[in-house]
């Protein structure tokens, strides 16, 4: 039997899987559109190949050793297999093993580490990975940019540190629900200038950290800390020194108005803005509206925000496409003011002061034709 090209076998398993783009080329060849990513049915069908004769088994190899993406979040995939993958693709950049709680756990994920050194995007949210795991996962691939540990109790500061001292050009890092705290934070934002994306949501994390980052990530455009402490004291520091934020999620802390007045006056570019569960007004969303044309999603339940700030949104902001003030004051006048919007498509108004007047205005006066979904009660 004559043995099998890589390549071959490679299009084979990416013909069998139908997920991916082609195109017809003028010389009659048809080639892929974008870079393959290995996934879970890949996975398996390549084992199941591998397992036919030694032919196909040196075709396997030989096509793993060519796998630059692994993504293989919400599957079955557990120690062995993450074994088996660094040991058949130690060219591996980018890995996707979230949500596998049970089944991935420190051990493999050592092991891949040290296998699979030029990996520059990973994400083992809510996997059983710890403080080892990831101080391993630092120490031998430099290259990290893009680092996802959101939902994993045993990660703590020290895995912050670790990747502080070893990964300088760290630009997304997200510790959703993790113990990390601002020594952490800290050492994060003095290490790693490139950072634009940080995701602290439901952490230790306070004003310290957030200040932390204003001074040495001027580069940042996206930020949760929903759940936190964070107050006006970071919010303002952040807003003076961050000017390409686009997303602030600051939902349940201690922000006011003074935070929102800062954010607007120093991030022209915001899109997104959650303040809900905060003491914000009409003043703070009112200064936003000023400024940042660009807003399409503005989060306010559970806030001082009245019609006033509701108007001034419709009135400046007229890419809005997602508006919540559910449990505020805002009434007919703020919803009817709304309908000026042009691309607005979703509006939760629960528990205001909102009539049948200002709904029957949302569904009838709305300037553009479109599928427009109201939550209210």
């Amino acid at each position: 039997m004559l043995s099998i090209h890589a390549e071959l076998l490679g299009r084979t398993i990416e013909l069998a899987g139908a997920r991916k783009h082609y195109e017809c080329c003028g010389d009659g060849m048809i080639r892929s559109t974008s870079s393959y990513t290995l996934d879970m049915d890949d996975w398996r069908l390549a084992c199941a190949m591998s397992a036919t004769c030694t032919h196909l088994r040196a075709a396997v190899a030989e096509w793993m050793r060519s796998v630059r993406h692994a993504r293989l979040s919400c599957t079955d995939v557990d120690n062995d297999a993450i074994l088996a993958l660094a040991h058949t693709a130690p060219l591996l950049t980018h890995l996707d093993v979230s949500h596998s709680y049970g089944r991935v756990s420190d051990v493999a994920l050592s092991a891949l580490a040290r296998r699979c050194r030029f990996l520059s995007h990973i994400d083992v949210s809510y996997t059983d990975a710890c403080d080892a795991s990831v101080q391993t996962l630092a120490r031998a691939c430099p290259l990290l940019a893009h680092v996802v540990l959101s939902g994993i109790r045993g990660v703590s500061d020290t895995s912050v540190l670790a990747l502080a001292a070893a990964c300088p050009m760290l630009a997304h890092v997200g510790l959703l629900r993790t113990r990390v705290s601002d020594l952490g934070i800290c050492a994060l934002a003095a290490a790693c200038p490139l950072l634009s994306y940080v995701d602290v949501d439901h952490t230790s994390v306070t004003d310290v950290g957030m200040c932390a980052l204003g001074a040495h990530c001027p580069l940042l455009t996206h930020v949760d800390a929903r759940g936190t402490c964070v107050s006006d004291v970071g919010v303002v520091e952040l807003g003076t020194r961050c000017p390409l934020l686009s997303y602030v999620d600051v939902d349940h802390t201690r922000v006011s108005d003074l935070g929102l007045v800062a954010l607007a006056a120093g991030c022209r570019h915001l899109r997104y803005v959650d303040a809900s569960n905060t003491t914000v007004g009409d003043v703070g969303v009112i200064a936003l509206a000023a400024t940042c044309a660009a807003l399409t999603h503005v989060i306010l339940s559970s806030t001082n925000v009245g019609d006033a700030g509701v108007v001034a949104l419709a009135k400046r902001c007229l890419m809005v496409t997602f508006v919540d003030v559910e449990h505020t004051s805002v009434g007919d006048v703020g919803v009817i003011a709304l309908t000026k919007c042009p691309v607005l498509t979703y509006v939760v108004m629960r528990n205001t002061r909102v009539t049948n007047v200002g709904i029957h205005a949302l569904r009838t006066k709305c300037t553009l034709p479109r599928e427009l979904r109201i939550l209210h009660s």
